[in-house]
């Protein structure tokens, strides 16, 4: 089931899901879906495609164009010689309407669930999220577990870490959920996308995709008179039903799997690449080819906790660790920048008297018969002192109080300029930081020649947040306490 949508497009309504209740005529010889009736009697009237949990009726046209761009992703009509295919294109959609405008309602979220398990959906793309944890949607969610319904949702917009800062539904711990980052076409994770190594699962296409589309008018009011409008869209709403079409697929192929072994066919087939270690949970992006030549499926080794990063000082001694769930028959190996650490085969590495060698990327690979997942860990000196430290960020303007930003720079590259050799320079961006090195380059922002050997990007805080990279000894202390979300990068 997806959330609204405009179940008239061409490409869509002859893959609607007909609610029988509500199909066909009455014994009066009228239309069931437009009788004003509840024939079906489960408290919705007219709902032949679904329902409209917002406004309490069985009409859940879309608006805004969100839903329609979703359910054309997963199952516009193919082979019909018009407009696009969608991944599972003889699938089919129900719309269930929970939001208008880009916002979603808990109370009709959980109607729809209901009404959802009710009527026998076997898959449910929820591409929306906030950061409230509700306990109502988790028993929702449990509820759809318990009848074999797996939950697709998105991993947000943001640009950051959601095993810091979680969004939900993404980051609910539950077997049933997962959660999808978006990548482009040069395969690299969107700018954009959220990813977490925990509450991330998988990538998926999300960037300028595609799809089908409700036209506006000038007025901002949906043209539901023409049914060929096509556009393309971009955000992990858009790479989440990417997912949900695969696993479509995946259903009907192997229509006796349960749905863990749906779910875990998906995530072992995975394609891993270097895009997305240390990004989501599998390492990898999403691939039907590899799913369908799974021979045995099984649970992937859960990280419970992972490495985290760490800044130090000369000398340290650092133990990293994970903690993984149900460790029996999980193997454990380990790199540092991209080299194996010989002899590290448990779950816990010491690193005794630290030098300037043991700086870098840890990674530990965790790896039962089924398949493995990663976890990765920068490892960082510490600034030296306030006077070798250069903040930046885009809104240079001194803290709450009025206190000045006196080595705070708007931009990266006079920072540069004003920073002595080896001093630390501090990024603190808010949500959007850039925190890749590939990233920051391609925007412009840092020149791949830039001759600067120590740079820190520490984003996953809110906009009002990143206020703490002033240059005062309080805000040092904060970056600190921060690093944990911090990336070093090694020009």
């Amino acid at each position: 089931c997806i959330r609204d949508r405009h179940y008239t497009h061409q490409d869509l309504r002859s893959n609607m899901w007909r609610n029988p209740g509500e199909d066909g005529k009455d014994s009066q010889g009228k239309w069931k879906h437009s009788n004003q009736v509840d024939d079906d009697e489960n408290g919705v009237v007219d709902d032949l495609y679904g329902a409209d949990f917002i406004d309490g009726d069985g009409d859940p046209k879309d608006a805004w164009g969100h839903g329609t761009a979703v359910a054309g992703i997963i199952g516009a009509r193919g082979d019909n010689r018009r407009g696009i295919s969608g991944v599972a294109w003889t699938t089919r959609i129900m719309a269930l309407k929970v939001g208008n405008g880009g916002t979603s309602e808990t109370a009709a979220e959980i109607e729809s669930i209901a009404y959802a398990i009710a009527n026998g959906a076997k898959i449910l793309n929820c591409s929306w999220g906030n950061s409230y944890y509700q306990q109502s949607l988790v028993d929702a969610f449990t509820s759809a577990g318990e009848n074999g319904t797996v939950i697709v949702t998105s991993a947000g917009n943001e640009g950051y870490n959601i095993d810091s800062f979680p969004v939900y539904p993404a980051g609910y711990n539950l077997d049933n959920i997962i959660t999808v980052a978006a990548f482009d076409r040069r395969g690299d994770l969107g700018t954009f996308s959220n990813f977490g190594e925990i509450n991330v699962d998988i990538a998926a296409p999300g960037v300028e995709t595609p799809s089908t589309c409700v036209e506006i008018d000038d007025n901002g009011e949906p043209v539901y008179s023409n049914n060929d409008w096509y556009g393309f869209a971009s955000g992990t709403s858009f790479s989440a039903p990417q997912v949900t079409g695969l696993l479509a697929l995946i259903t009907q192929i192997y229509p006796d799997e349960s749905y863990r072994d749906r779910i875990n066919r998906l995530l072992l087939g995975a394609i891993r690449t270097d895009a997305f270690f240390g990004m989501v949970r599998t390492g990898g992006r999403a691939s039907l080819a590899g799913s369908l030549n799974i021979e045995e499926v099984g649970d992937l080794p859960e990280i419970l906790k992972d490495i985290g990063d760490r800044i130090v000082m000369a000398g340290d001694v650092v133990e990293l660790s994970v903690v993984v769930e149900n460790s029996d028959g999980v193997s454990f190996s380990w790199t540092r920048n991209g080299q194996e650490i010989a002899g590290q085969d448990s779950n816990s590495i010491v690193i005794d008297d630290l030098v300037p060698d043991d700086l870098g990327v840890y990674r530990v690979i965790a790896t039962n018969r089924f398949g493995s997942v990663t976890s990765t860990a920068r490892v960082a000196l510490a600034p030296d002192s306030g006077s070798n430290i250069v903040y930046v960020n885009h809104a240079a303007d001194g803290l709450s109080d009025g206190t000045s930003w006196t080595n705070a720079y708007q931009n990266l590259s006079s920072a540069i300029e004003a920073a002595p050799f080896g001093a630390a320079i501090w990024i603190a961006g808010g949500f959007g930081s850039f925190i890749r090195r590939s990233k920051a380059q391609r925007i412009g922002l840092l020149p791949p020649d830039v001759p600067h050997p120590r740079i820190h990007y520490v984003g996953n805080v809110s906009s009002a947040g990143a206020k703490w990279a002033a240059l005062s000894t309080r805000s040092r202390r904060e970056a600190e306490r921060l690093a944990a979300d911090a990336e070093l990068i090694e020009l």
